[in-house]
């Protein structure tokens, strides 16, 4: 699934129209206080490319919208939060979580968080250097 078919992107571009239209504010005037290019914020709006969030808070403000509220309205609009992450893994080429390496990740837990317990079932957790992904060496 291309950017411009992901429900959520939609969404936004959606509520961005929504919003310009509402403020009566032209394209050119957005791009004026934004320094966002034309081209950039036409396709924006026009759900052609991914909103980015630095563009999302600073298209909302010259429209004097609470970036926040206009995300959460375009989730809404996109299904809902489940819905809405569900259509953005499709989006970008993942997979259901119960195959999801990134989740798979999530579960476990970092060695700082575990219990003696479960440190003691992990052998290299004790052990690994989170930071530098290696074994520290062993004390005299």
């Amino acid at each position: 699934m291309a950017i411009r078919e992901s429900k959520l992107n939609q969404a936004i571009a959606a509520e961005l129209r929504a919003e310009r239209a509402a403020a009566n504010v032209s394209q050119q005037q957005i791009t004026e206080v934004t320094g966002i290019s034309r081209s950039t914020l036409r396709r924006t709006l026009a759900g052609e490319v991914e909103v980015s969030a630095t563009d999302l808070v600073m298209v909302a403000s010259a429209l004097s919208v609470d970036a926040p509220l206009l995300l959460g309205r375009a989730i809404t609009r996109a299904g809902g939060e489940e819905a809405a992450v569900s259509d953005a893994r499709a989006s970008f080429g993942g997979r259901d979580s119960s195959g999801d390496e990134l989740s798979v990740k999530r579960q476990q837990k970092a060695a700082a968080d575990m219990t003696v317990e479960e440190l003691e079932g992990q052998r290299s957790a004790a052990t690994k250097d989170p930071e530098l992904d290696t074994d520290e060496p062993d004390l005299p």
